[in-house]
């Protein structure tokens, strides 16, 4: 009986709902289109947009990434609705119940020359014939929640992020279409971020910088003519925060808990619970502004601290930075000054654990064990994901970069634009590490005679620096017209950096003082480009684009010579980087593109330092070709592309030994990346909508020559044996990535949204071997973000809560292996870096 009740009941109520929501919907008009912007005609995201019946608001919504909105209001007269943008003009207009739908609303920046000024000559333009995704500032707000940049493009086609501590804080990585961080170019507003020597870009230098961050843009491939680095299969352009209107302020506190097993159990937590739950990490920042004032000067500012423990034993980070804007708006200029830092010290973990550890093999921890690599005390003691071989309570990496951009725009005429930004970075800091049983002449130490012995070896505690300027000028003039789009560019940029060792204690100090200098070693970089693009409008279909670029580095440091002695010298590399392409608009919803791009880059500092002329390698070259599909229309958005990214001369470690004793890579004759990339996103539904990437992809050395050191039993070294390898994978290239984000609308203030990730196997070296490999890993994240503006005390109030690893996945995207032949046997040891299981992030931001 009661069963038969409650059949009716919901019977009843379904056919009441299903009548109400029929009446609603005959008694309401649908009010849609799309908003773009009165200089590109690009769409205008995240507007808001309200329909007003006197002073009653009767629908509002938020428009989308391409500007298209839609809301439902009742069957009246005297209707208006009215849109309003932090960065443009506010709009009314009254509607005509005869014509509500396929509304095209332009607005106007509130200034006539905007902030994207200063990143239009280094970005791929909509029409232009090239590969790549974009973050806006609404995506940046969900998932910035204290982890660092790169956990922000875990969406990007083929990515990969890493994190040494496990966390997301700290050391952190990411590689595209299997390209490490050295070959990615990152420049922020134009300006080049990548360190000069290394190439690489140190995002731990610029905790919690997304909070400054307008929007990225993240080319695939070679991309379009950039500042510094090269970019030689992916780059990052950074724009940071447009002027705003209005006065603002926002305070942001986040917190995270995770799950651990460390071997210490005091750590730096603030709140432990039980079964090894800690309060883990905390962000905290204040951003605020003056908006535009009447004088048309706006200023801004930020200031930040993030501090986490990390997953892995004592892989804590303490990082604070700063930014401060100010920008004055002329008639037909922008002026603007960007200072910006950052402090970081963080516990080291960049050693990896053994993968017998990591997958609780005690039979193979006894190899590491035999062959002296890690103590199995301390191994013993520690948690199978979680163990750091450090143990000395100062081992720190620690740092200090400060930023000072200054650009300048003038529209000259409605055609000419013209830009120039001026550049200074300092970073000073050190790595502090201690050592055991360390040679006193590898430091430049007489060996020490007391009671007779001769004492030639000490513990000590060491500090290697790095004291660096990086100065220069970028610049470019865009002259536009219906048909034509032409950008004259360039930059001058000149890298001085101080390299020493101090030791600032020993055992046994000989004739040594306290920071004994053991090394210096000074460089200098200087890096010049100049670039001519051109896009051309050949009919209403198809347009043409073409991209020369003029590269010249000059790279002055201490190496050595022919003769092994270690002398100052300079080499010169001339760089010619051509690019050219074919987009064809088959019809408004339609796109097809063709491009091919050469690219060089030169090799890294520690190419030069450990080599000599004789066996220096030489230059990289990449030919890139792009084949691409763009589909877009109300409803959903394809872009489909087929790559083939062929080297010369790529440079690889293959074990072999150079004439100074040194293991440095060498160049390979041929290999390459090809494959199919998928970037999908559509609304299934009014509440739900789906994005997904997938891409597919060969990675490839077609032969390349192994070396690998050989001992005897008495650990006689007998030279090295070679191991012929063909037609083999490229080290950390997964042959496929995918990812997957449902996006679930509750409300107009709610949304949840469920993320997976997708990464093939991935070999350690070029070898493609199984045994040194990282498994192929799939992982969920559940993330809700709440954003109301239905407060009378604030602005708006933002709260979001990501659940990451929600299956505890156990995983380790990155890592390496090496490896040697010790009694007639082959001994390969693999170090791997574990991500945390399930853990939690909360973010509460009030906005005023």
């Amino acid at each position: 009986m009661l069963n038969l009740l409650v059949s009716i009941f919901m019977r009843l109520f379904l056919l009441v709902f299903l009548s109400v929501m029929t009446l609603q919907a005959w008694s309401q008009h649908q009010v849609d289109g799309r908003l773009t912007q009165s200089q590109t005609t690009e769409g205008v995201e995240d507007a808001y947009i309200a329909v007003f019946s006197g002073d009653s608001i009767l629908a509002s919504t938020l428009s989308d990434k391409r500007g298209y909105f839609q809301l439902l209001v009742p069957k009246k007269t005297g209707l208006t609705l009215v849109v309003s943008h932090v960065a443009y003009e506010a709009q009314q207009i009254a509607l005509n119940p005869d014509s509500l739908r396929n509304l095209a609303i332009v607005l106007k920046p509130i200034v006539n020359v905007t902030d994207e000024a200063v990143v239009k000559a280094t970005r791929m333009g909509k029409d232009q014939p090239g590969t790549y995704s974009e973050v806006s500032k609404k995506e940046i707000e969900k998932s910035n929640l204290g982890q660092d940049l790169p956990f922000l493009l875990n969406q990007i086609p083929g990515s990969v992020i890493h994190s040494d501590a496990g966390a997301g804080v700290g050391y952190t990585g990411i590689r595209i279409r299997g390209i490490d961080p050295t070959r990615i170019n990152v420049t922020i507003n134009g300006i080049p971020v990548n360190d000069a020597e290394s190439q690489g870009v140190w995002w731990v230098n610029m905790p919690d910088f997304a909070s400054s961050v307008q929007n990225i843009q993240v080319q695939r491939g070679i991309g379009t003519s950039t500042n510094g680095a090269a970019a030689f299969g992916a780059s990052i352009n950074l724009q940071t925060n447009a002027v705003q209107k209005d006065p603002f302020a926002e305070v942001s506190y986040a917190i995270g808990f995770l799950k651990n097993d460390w071997s210490y159990k005091a750590g730096n937590s603030p709140l432990a619970f039980e079964n090894g739950w800690n309060l883990n990490t905390q962000k905290r920042n204040i951003v605020f502004g003056a908006g535009l004032l009447p004088n048309k000067w706006s200023f801004e500012g930020r200031i930040s601290q993030i501090k986490s423990d990390g997953f892995i034993d004592r892989s804590s980070s303490n990082l604070q930075s700063y930014y401060l804007s100010g920008a004055h708006y002329g008639k037909k200029s922008v002026f603007k000054i960007n200072v910006f830092g950052g402090k970081e010290i963080t516990y080291q973990a960049w050693n990896g654990i053994p993968d017998a550890k990591v997958k609780g093999d005690a039979a193979g921890l006894e190899r590491y064990y035999a062959f002296g690599l890690d103590d199995s005390t301390r191994m013993a003691n520690s948690g199978n994901r979680t163990y750091n071989g450090y143990t000395y309570d100062n081992e720190v990496d620690n740092y200090q970069q400060q930023h000072v951009h200054v650009h300048y725009s003038y529209q000259f005429n409605p055609r000419l634009l013209g830009n120039i930004s001026f550049h200074t970075t300092l970073g000073r800091g050190y790595y502090e590490q201690f050592k055991s049983g360390e040679d006193l002449a590898d430091y430049n130490l007489q060996p020490v005679i007391t009671a007779g012995d001769t004492i030639e070896s000490t513990d000590l505690i060491r500090r290697r620096w790095l004291d660096n300027t990086f100065s220069g000028f970028v610049y470019n003039l865009n002259y536009s017209t219906k048909k034509l789009n032409v950008i004259f560019g360039g930059g001058n940029n000149i890298y001085q950096g101080k390299h020493y060792g101090e030791i600032i204690w020993a055992q046994f100090a000989s004739n040594g003082a306290i920071r004994h200098r053991y090394y210096e070693n000074d460089a200098t970089k200087n890096d010049k480009n100049v670039y001519a693009k051109a896009a051309y409008v050949v009919n209403t279909r198809l347009s043409a684009f073409a991209d020369l670029q003029f590269r010249h580095i000059s790279y002055r440091f201490l190496g050595y010579d022919n003769l092994g002695n270690n002398v100052t010298q300079t080499v010169q590399f001339p760089f010619f980087n051509p690019k050219a392409g074919l987009s064809y608009a088959a019809n408004a919803n339609n796109q097809l593109y063709l491009s091919f791009s050469r690219a060089n880059r030169e090799p890294v500092r520690n190419d030069f330092t450990e080599s000599t002329p004789e066996t220096r390698p030489r230059h990289e070259t990449m030919n890139d070709i792009e084949l691409g599909w763009n589909f877009q229309n109300k409803k959903q958005r394809l872009q489909l592309v087929a790559y083939a990214m062929l080297y010369k001369d790529q440079l690889t470690l293959t074990g072999k030994i150079n004439d100074v004793g040194a293991y440095t890579r060498v160049n390979v004759d041929n290999s390459y990346r090809a494959g199919i990339e998928f970037d999908y996103a559509v609304n299934l539904h009014s509440r739900l909508q789906w994005n997904a990437t997938l891409a597919l992809s060969q990675n490839k050395v077609k032969e390349f020559t192994e070396y690998i050191d050989a001992y005897d039993a008495d650990w006689n070294y007998l030279g090295q044996t070679t191991v012929q390898h063909k037609n083999v994978d490229l080290a950390f290239s997964p042959n496929v990535v995918a990812s997957s984000m449902f996006r679930f609308l509750v409300n107009k203030e709610m949304s949840i949204d469920w993320i997976s990730k997708y990464v093939g196997r991935q070999y350690l070296d070029n070898t493609q071997n199984e045994e040194r490999s990282l498994d192929a890993f799939w992982v969920n994240d559940l993330r809700l973000n709440l954003a109301t503006k239905k407060l009378k005390t604030m602005r708006e109030l933002r709260f979001s809560l990501l659940a990451a690893n929600i299956f505890s996945a156990e995983y380790e995207p990155n890592g390496y292996s090496f490896g040697f032949i010790y009694d007639g046997q082959r001994n390969d040891f693999n170090y791997l870096f574990p991500q945390a299981g399930l853990n939690f992030l909360g973010q509460l931001t009030l906005a005023f």
